[in-house]
């Protein structure tokens, strides 16, 4: 299922790991580290969508900040073109994740979208994290 982009990882010289999902760590500039998800492609019509996405944080209730700062954070990292926020449940609670969506006919995905998707949550994400606050690993 994921061989096309396990290919591709390893043209670019990525290395990654498979659990539930492939990941590929990865650093920004502002030091943060990046757990870069795969999740498995899913058909839609006769496109294959793969989602490519990463964790800025987990929202647990006792620490959730007022739904007005959440927005003004929202609206500060929106800053890909065809990327969204989203929640997405995660082990330690509720994950604040920025995800982009690669649509192809022939699941044929070239080198350079995977590694702008990538590209993209490192950006976004990061710059989350800075905006929240979160130290660097």
């Amino acid at each position: 299922m994921y061989d096309k982009i396990k290919d591709s990882l390893a043209r670019l010289g990525l290395p990654f790991s498979e659990d539930e999902f492939l990941v590929v760590a990865a650093q920004s500039e502002s030091g943060h580290v990046i757990q870069v998800q795969f999740t498995p492609p899913a058909e839609f019509a006769e496109h294959q969508v793969l989602e490519v996405w990463g964790l800025a944080d987990v929202i647990v209730a006792e620490e959730a900040l007022e739904a007005a700062h959440y927005e003004e954070l929202l609206k500060e990292n929106f800053t890909w073109p065809l990327g969204s926020w989203m929640l997405r449940p995660v082990q330690e609670g509720l994950g604040l994740c920025f995800s982009i969506k690669l649509i192809s006919k022939e699941f044929s995905f070239d080198d350079e979208q995977i590694e702008m998707a990538m590209q993209g949550i490192i950006h976004v994400v990061s710059s989350m994290r800075d905006d929240m606050g979160i130290a660097t690993e």
